[in-house]
Formats: C-alpha cells, structure tokens, sequence
C-alpha cells in the first residue's frame, strides 16, 4: 500500500527557484528575484530551504509545485518514490517546457514514475487520507479523457486516498482550476478554503460550489473559511519592459491576478500567508490567527509572485528529508 508525502509535514526541504524569464518577470525579473529572497530569509529562519538557480539546474520557470512529483513510499520497499503527471505547459500558458519536463530526472533520476494523463502538482491537495482534486483544470488537460474514467484514473494512481473533486475554478486563474488556490489540506484534520458572501462577486457561485463538494468530507476535518478578494488588475508599470515571445501567454494589463490565501507555504506549525496590499490581508491573518493559535503565522507580500501567475504554494516544493540529503544541487541565495 503506499503512503503519500503530506507537503505540509515538518520533516522536510522545501525547493524554490529563482525567477529569470524577461517574457513572465518584469525589470529582468529584478522584483520577482527581490521577492523570492525576502521569501526565503522568512522561511529560512524555521525551515530548510535549497534554492535552485537557472546557474545550477536548468528550468523554464520556478512553479516547482506543478512540475516536480508527488512523492510517496510503499510497503514493499523504504525509498521514497514520485508520481509525475505529464506536463503540458498548463494547457497552453507556456510552450517552452522542455527543461521543466526533464526537471525531475534531473534532480532525482529514476525513482520518478510517470502517467497516462496530463496535469501539475497545484491540482491536488491530501492529508493521507482523502485527497482533494481540481478536477475542472484536470479535464482541461484530458480532453480526450473520458470524465468517468478520468476520475477512475485517479482514484486508482493515488490509492489509497478517497478523492473528492471539486469542479470549478475561479476567474481569474490562468491555471483553469487549480486545487490550491480554491482549497488545501494544512494539516490532518484542517484545511482552509476560499469563500465570499457577496452575491456580486465574480467568483460567488464557484466559492458556493466549492463548500457544497468540501461538505462531502468527514465531520472531523474542520473547515476553515478565508475571504476571497475581487479579481485584480496589474498596473501599467507592473507590466511595462516584458519581452512577448511565441508561445507564451502574453501578460498585459488586461490579464487578472487572482489572490487567493489558501495559497499558503505549511511546514509543520509554521505558515506563510501571502499578501497583496488589499482589505482582506488583515481579515484572513485575523482569521487564521484565531483559528490556529499554536502556529507560527508570517506574512509575505506575494503581489510579484500573482503577476507570474502563481502564488506561494506553485512556487514552492516540498520534498521528503531521505530525498533532501541525497539531492545534489548546491543551493544559492537569491
């Protein structure tokens, strides 16, 4: 039976990557690079983090979460191993993949499987024992898949977990549904999720859909609800110097940043809020304060990391301890 890697457990490395593209980071990627090492001078005070640079390891972009694997071990043997989906850039956001393709076997040779289907890491969320999918952004992926035996497929690669699929996604991701900025598991029996009660919002169905398929979980899994904001919108300076290159999605003012919080980095009792300079920052710290009062809560400005198109958790990977000793990538401070 295998025994999958809860991302949020205090034994382990989280991965991140410094930020490089001029066509997605604008100013060189000069902010985004500021960004992630104000990131990591948080995270490196409780957790330990190796940063991966275009320099060390090649990749096209940092969404570490979506293309290294899902790591789980079995009982018939105590290494750990990965599931890696197929990748195709997110659907078509991105067409130069073919060093995110070949990360994983870079940086962990042949203990990574592959798949008969197509998607990322962001898409899924677990606590051991029920695994919660976008499932919106995974059919995207698999037009050609049946969604009966879509679900099937899953159901069986990630055995023994229960999936539950959540079929929406809010308006503003690129990403068509990704599990992470919609609901995550943050420890075995908490996850967080994004609500609004605002009838007017854009994303009101989708958050009201979202608490009708979380309702199908047990009642011990408590529930948190974390304030969704309007979509935003980058401002003309955010987006002036960007390279526009063929085959990636062309990132302009019209283009809405989604900020969700449950797009959250958790290690053990620590947890890192994103912030985006809005209302709700407070209100979702105030909430989480409340609600998990044995953690250790920082915050961090991720606004550069949204106008990549991800956020905290799809630029972070976390990787199990045995895996961390053995990776031979020399880490670098952004």
């Amino acid at each position: 039976m295998r025994h999958w890697f809860k991302e949020y457990a205090g034994e382990q490395q989280l991965l991140l990557a410094v930020p490089f593209r001029d066509d997605v980071w604008r100013d060189q990627a000069k902010p985004a690079r500021q960004a992630l090492s104000n990131l990591r001078d948080n995270l490196s005070a409780v957790i330990d983090v190796c940063c991966l640079t275009p320099e060390t390891v090649a990749y096209d972009d940092i969404w570490l979460r979506d293309t290294l694997p899902l790591w789980f071990i079995d009982d018939t043997r105590d290494d750990w191993r990965g599931l890696l989906p197929q990748f195709d850039g997110w659907g078509g956001v991105q067409s130069h993949i073919e060093q995110d393709a070949r990360l994983s076997k870079q940086l962990f040779g042949e203990v990574v499987t592959g798949t008969d289907w197509t998607g990322e890491g962001g898409m899924f969320s677990h606590n051991g024992e029920w695994l919660l999918v976008g499932f919106t952004s995974l059919c995207k992926r698999n037009p050609g898949y049946p969604a009966a035996q879509l679900k099937q497929r899953i159901a069986e690669d990630f055995a023994p977990l229960r999936p539950v699929f959540i079929e929406t996604c809010l308006s503003a991701d690129e990403t068509f549904g990704h599990i992470d900025n919609l609901a995550l598991f943050i420890n075995d029996t908490t996850l967080i999720y994004s609500a609004t009660d605002d009838p007017e919002h854009p994303d009101y169905p989708a958050c009201r859909l979202v608490q009708q398929q979380l309702a199908l979980l047990p009642d011990h899994i408590r529930q948190i609800a974390l304030p969704l904001p309007y979509p935003q919108w980058p401002t003309s300076p955010e987006r002036s110097g960007l390279k526009s290159a063929a085959g990636v999605m062309k990132r302009d003012t019209s283009v809405a940043l989604l900020c969700s919080y449950v797009n959250v980095i958790v290690v053990g009792h620590h947890l890192v809020l994103p912030q985006y300079g809005l209302a709700e920052d407070d209100i979702a710290l105030s909430i989480l304060k409340s609600a998990l009062p044995d953690y250790r809560i920082m915050t961090v400005n991720a606004r550069e990391f949204v106008l990549g198109g991800g956020g905290l958790h799809c630029i972070s990977h976390s990787l199990p301890r045995p895996l961390a000793q053995s990776l031979t990538v020399v880490d670098h401070a952004p």
